[in-house]
């Protein structure tokens, strides 16, 4: 039973805080998760919260993850553990069951799993949690109460730490379809969804399937069809970049033709500052002045109380769908430079000033994505070694300082 009680901490343990942190990386993304769940409930009037609500989750999700995997307040966590847990497997099992979303998000951009793969992994979890919760009162404290609560608001606020400052910029780890050093062309091609409908019929007891080509005749009998993917990614597919000029056309090549082209993206017009059109403004006139191009990307082209429009003519926005250009950026009023139809940076709306775009945009843009990679992998190196210092040196406090009473 110990072994058993070992094992299930560490792959619940583990989950949630993989699960958690994930999400936390990209507060904006779990906002979209979540506003996806509030549509499917007919819970829309929600939507202004679900960025709040997708923070909070993301942390509790943490929270227990960490505390079941270093035996903090195990009689309170197990519970929590198993009430979550259990009201996501029955809500899984919903999605399985009907479908009315393709990713659940339980580890945001960085996983995707299929609905019912998400509910197989949840029955996993819940029957660790089981273990867990029935094994609850055997597990030994390892400091006392206060230290132990202590603890966990220092891991709740490790958390806030990380999404927080994330949310008022852009994500330092970029799990989406467009991060940086992504090929726009060859992501198109990929996100081509192409579906081939099969028929099923019957015929002397036994049944055959044919395509659209193909179809039997009439001495057979049809019993059902199905449609299945041959080609391409739904999730891609889903946020698809396409843009439309003033006349409503499509023009999403204008993204792959060759040289420098940097856009700025609203993707929430009634959010966009003074300060934040401002700072377009100046990335319109350093692209121009660098000799690069400028466009900008929006959900529309009609802008109130816009106090720079003058910089911004009709004929340099294109429209974009919303869900696409909060993927491309996390920032709204953030910028995007491109090469030749390749990602190579992005800014967001905070940190846009002369000094930052001059100097990317004089660089090599090899070099930019290069430094970019280096700056997230030594984000993530210093981010995880954090955690895990906090947590050693928490269990050496604990073990020196404090002795179990029977």
């Amino acid at each position: 039973m110990k072994l058993a009680k070992a094992l299930c901490r560490l792959i619940f343990g583990l989950t949630f805080i993989l699960s958690g942190f994930l999400k936390l990386t990209d507060p904006i993304g779990t906002g979209l998760i979540i506003k996806e769940y509030l549509a499917v409930f007919h819970m829309g009037f929600l939507d202004s919260a679900s960025i709040g609500l997708g923070i909070a989750l993301s942390t509790v999700e943490f929270i227990i993850g960490i505390s079941i995997l270093l035996g903090l307040r195990m009689r309170f966590f197990t519970w929590l553990g198993l009430v979550f847990i259990s009201f996501f497997t029955l809500l899984t099992l919903y999605l399985a069951i009907f479908n009315p979303i393709t990713d659940c998000g339980c580890f945001g951009e960085a996983i995707n799993l299929t609905n019912w793969e998400t509910f197989y992994k949840n029955l996993v979890l819940l029957t660790c949690a089981l273990v867990l919760f029935f094994n609850r009162k055997s597990f030994v404290p390892i400091a006392h109460a206060t230290f132990e609560w202590v603890s966990v608001g220092l891991f709740c606020a490790l958390a806030l730490l990380i999404a927080i400052p994330t949310y008022y910029n852009i994500p330092q780890i970029d799990f989406t379809a467009y991060k940086v050093g992504t090929d726009l062309d060859m992501l198109a091609k990929e996100s081509r969804a192409e579906y081939e409908t099969i028929f099923v019929y019957s015929k002397d007891g036994k049944q055959k399937e044919f395509d659209l080509s193909n179809l039997p005749d009439s001495t057979w009998t049809f019993v059902d069809s199905r449609t299945e993917l041959i080609s391409g990614s739904v999730e891609l597919a889903q946020v698809d970049i396409s843009l439309r000029d003033t006349a409503g056309e499509y023009c999403t090549e204008i993204l792959l033709q060759e040289g420098p082209l940097v856009a700025g993206v609203i993707w929430d017009p009634e959010d966009m500052t003074p300060h934040k059109w401002f700072n377009l403004a100046l990335l319109k006139s350093e692209t121009l002045s660098a000799g690069s191009r400028f466009i900008l990307l929006s959900t529309t082209r009609e802008f109130e109380d816009n106090p720079v429009e003058v910089f911004f003519p009709q004929e340099i926005i294109y429209t974009v769908d919303r869900k696409a250009l909060m993927t491309l950026v996390r920032s709204n009023g953030g910028g995007v430079y491109l090469d030749n139809g390749t990602i190579i940076h992005k800014w967001p709306s905070r940190r846009i000033t002369s000094e930052r775009i001059s100097a990317i945009l004089s660089e090599d843009s090899d070099q930019v994505v290069l430094n970019d990679s280096i700056h997230q992998r030594l984000y993530i190196n210093i981010l995880l070694i954090s955690i895990i210092l906090i947590v050693i040196l928490m269990r050496y406090f604990c073990k020196f300082f404090y002795t179990h009473k029977g």
